[in-house]
């Protein structure tokens, strides 16, 4: 049984995925092919990341909440869909060999720490509250079987 909190896992997987950033800003003005390469790294894991929480942890929340008025997840995948928006943005200067992007690089941070703000202080908690030690094991079996 793993008792960590999904809390615990989503909150130490936003830090993770900052630190991925911090290594592709680091390497921009350095090393152009490294910082695609953690560019590349960063993404995957964010977008792995929000798969799980689509997939799995909203209908999850969906399920036991069933309050009309409730429109926690529908906001989250509104700001999943601006972030990726974003992530496209800078991909694609990348690809071109702009790597003048703090602007779009602002831009996302700015969107990424709203999102993981709210993320961390209300759906991870409520879902640490409302779901079982198993139901909860239940979700990271099912995250490892979905993982990329």
């Amino acid at each position: 049984m793993n008792a960590e909190t999904l809390t615990k896992f989503y909150t130490d997987d936003h830090h993770r995925l900052d630190s991925l950033f911090v290594v592709f800003q680091d390497f921009k003005g350095k090393d152009p092919e490294r910082a695609k390469e953690a560019f590349q790294a960063f993404r995957d894991g964010l977008e792995q990341h929000m798969a799980w929480e689509e997939a799995i942890l909203f209908p999850e929340y969906e399920d036991r909440v069933k309050n009309p008025d409730d429109s926690v997840t529908e906001e989250l995948r509104t700001e999943h869909a601006q972030i990726l928006d974003q992530l496209g943005i800078i991909e694609e200067k990348l690809k071109q060999g702009d790597f003048q992007t703090a602007k779009d690089e602002a831009r996302l941070l700015k969107y990424l720490g709203a999102h993981n703000r709210s993320e961390e202080s209300g759906l991870y908690l409520k879902m640490d509250v409302l779901l079982t030690e198993e139901e909860r094991d239940d979700i990271y079996t099912r995250m490892k079987q979905a993982a990329w």
